[in-house]
């Protein structure tokens, strides 16, 4: 394990993509960013056993970390990708590590030391939620290997689940866990809603402005979406254009409400270029599709399929016996 001071190698890029410091202002922290440390693993290099005391938080930078209960000869539990943490658990708690925490492939990790963590949560309110969040996110995933909602070969699929440009899973995993939130929403007589957001005549938007751009513009439209949905408002990037935000739970009305949240911190997504100056952002269109009961999961995916171009500009609720709502 290599570790060196952070000197140059922490940047812009870095901060945005590390869940801990989402909507939280790098100015207001930046003699602590200044202090954090970077770890460099090669791939199968283990960063903790289980039994060490622990009292640094790992955030992920680059690569992923695969966690083992038991055995690294076992399956992984969880593998952890860019922008989550490591070892917040056992910092927290004071108790002995209970897990292997071991790079799946080479791995660049920021380090931040106990009373920077505690000086982080005590000055700034964001950090403080996204910890929060983030060590519910780790007792769902818990929970589910125990109830066996997820079992560890499902959870390993993460490996091809998620999309390089956005960070956001993507088709395959999208069309691998659908069977199981329809089947849930079935057994459980619960409403089950998908938002198909799209960027209007993306294609002429990126031969106006580039592709470098054009990427950046879905860097930041994903990261937006996602730092604007609940822990159960699931998201995926589905086609080059198109993101789906899948909705347990939630019916028409309140599946509108949250697209038209969603279609309004979206619209305020403005990327620069990298000489600072801004370009019109393209337009953001959606549709929302209900799922019907007894329903396939193929079939519902299929549904949330139409053209990019053929999307209201408005939200537009798609209901099972093929009415609309306009919003």
């Amino acid at each position: 394990m290599a570790m060196e001071t952070r000197e140059d190698r922490f940047g812009p890029l870095d901060y945005g993509v590390i869940h801990l410091f989402r909507n939280v202002d790098p100015d207001s922290i930046r003699g602590l960013l200044d202090g954090l440390g970077i770890v460099y693993l090669e791939e199968s290099e283990i960063l903790i056993k289980p039994g060490q005391r622990n009292d640094r938080l790992y955030l992920i930078a680059d690569g992923r970390i695969r966690i083992h209960l038991h055995d690294p000869a076992t399956p992984p539990v969880a593998v952890l990708a860019r922008g989550e943490s490591v070892g917040e658990m056992s910092l927290i708690d004071g108790e002995p590590t209970s897990a292997y925490a071991i790079a799946d492939e080479p791995s660049r990790l920021l380090v931040m030391e106990e009373d920077a963590l505690w000086s982080l949560v005590r000055s700034s309110h964001e950090a403080a939620c996204n910890l929060l969040a983030g060590l519910v996110r780790r007792l769902r995933g818990a929970d589910a290997v125990i109830t066996g909602i997820a079992g560890p070969e499902v959870i390993y699929e993460r490996h091809g689940s998620f999309d390089v440009l956005t960070g956001l899973r993507n088709r395959t995993w999208l069309e691998g866990v659908m069977p199981r939130l329809v089947s849930r929403a079935e057994r459980d007589s619960t409403p089950l809603c998908a938002v198909l957001v799209g960027l209007e005549d993306f294609d002429v938007f990126t031969k106006i402005h580039g592709g470098i751009y054009a990427n950046r513009v879905l860097y930041f439209f994903a990261h937006t979406l996602s730092e604007n949905l609940r822990p159960t408002e699931l998201t995926a990037r589905y086609e080059p254009d198109r993101f789906v935000v899948v909705l347990p739970g939630v019916g028409p009305e309140g599946a509108l409400a949250i697209a038209r949240r969603l279609k309004a911190a979206l619209m305020e997504t403005i990327p620069l270029m990298p000489d600072g100056n801004s370009v019109p952002i393209p337009t953001v269109v959606m549709s929302i599709t209900q799922w019907e009961r007894g329903e396939e999961s193929g079939a519902f995916l299929r549904r949330l399929g139409a053209p990019t171009e053929e999307l209201a500009k408005s939200c537009r609720v798609l209901v099972p016996d093929g009415t609309t709502h306009s919003g």
